[in-house]
């Protein structure tokens, strides 16, 4: 395998896997840290949610890794969450990492707990963050954004669909980043909505979303088919140790589907947080960081 970053540029790197796809993958924070993979929903490689004073507080090392179809990442075809874990094993090996942590937030939330059931003996440990749970469970979708909460049915009996509308979220994006960054986040409650008034984190988003999409919708729209079919494992299945973070208030992963994580995976510590929605993933980043990292050193 063959890598096309320098030292100097480590939030735009690729690594060619086996097949001859190329993986887009980020780091940040020291290199001889603490490994840390993170999943985010839309496999931002620039969607940090810290500063770099605080990985280095923390001697934290995150490597953000961008799902086929995403950013730097090769499209896919076929794919299904199976194939994941395969793609984070030979970054991993070409980091030289025999053990890392993983965490996963949100539309990343599948991918991570994949991770947990093929590769529980490489993982120090499984973080799911406000993280989409199965959908064939019945009643994990009560308290859902209703938009949201239809893309299931849509990804199963119209998937032809999930295309176009990837691709009018995608023109809307390159026509005006700032407008769709608000757009998108306009659903989420009080609490969030005070984060996004952050003009960093504003912008970061404006940065991040046009380079996400930068191959077009095509990838984005398998990744919603993908986690809105069944997965081919079972929850019950996922041997790594695991920690759950969920707020209470969020509208787009339900505290329904943290309470299934919680309640289902055997070995799982969990955290609600009264009063916080999706953005909690920022908000409370410090914390859910420095567990994965506390946990991973007393291996």
């Amino acid at each position: 395998m063959s890598t096309s970053s320098t030292d100097s540029d480590r939030a735009n790197q690729t690594v060619e896997l086996r097949d001859g796809r190329r993986l887009g993958f980020a780091e940040y924070g020291p290199g001889d840290g603490t490994p840390l993979f993170l999943f985010g929903g839309a496999s931002g490689r620039y969607l940090k949610p810290c500063d770099d004073a605080m990985l280095e507080r923390l001697d934290a090392r995150l490597i953000i890794v961008e799902r086929p179809g995403y950013g730097l990442s090769d499209f896919q075809p076929k794919r299904t969450l199976l194939d994941w874990p395969e793609d984070v094993a030979q970054l991993a090996d070409h980091l030289a990492l025999a053990r890392f942590a993983v965490v996963a937030a949100s539309q990343g939330g599948p991918y991570g707990a994949v991770c947990g059931y093929k590769l529980a003996d490489r993982l120090s440990s499984l973080t799911l963050v406000s993280a989409l749970a199965p959908f064939d469970v019945p009643g994990l979708t009560e308290g859902m954004a209703p938009a949201l909460a239809m893309l299931p049915r849509l990804a199963r009996y119209a998937p032809f669909l999930l295309r176009p509308m990837q691709g009018a979220t995608v023109a809307f994006i390159r026509r005006d980043p700032d407008a769709a960054a608000k757009r998108l986040f306009a659903n989420l409650p009080p609490g969030d909505q005070v984060i996004l008034q952050q003009p960093e984190l504003i912008q970061t988003f404006v940065r991040d979303f046009p380079e996400a999409y930068r191959q077009g919708g095509r990838g984005a729209a398998h990744d919603v088919y993908v986690v809105c079919h069944p997965w081919g494992f079972r929850v019950e299945e996922i041997r790594a140790r695991t920690f759950v973070w969920q707020g209470e208030a969020d509208p787009n992963v339900p505290p329904v589907m943290g309470r299934y994580w919680a309640e289902t995976i055997s070995d799982c510590t969990a955290t609600f947080v009264p009063g916080a929605g999706h953005m909690l993933f920022y908000t409370h980043f410090e914390s859910i960081l420095q567990q994965a990292v506390a946990h991973a050193r007393t291996l």
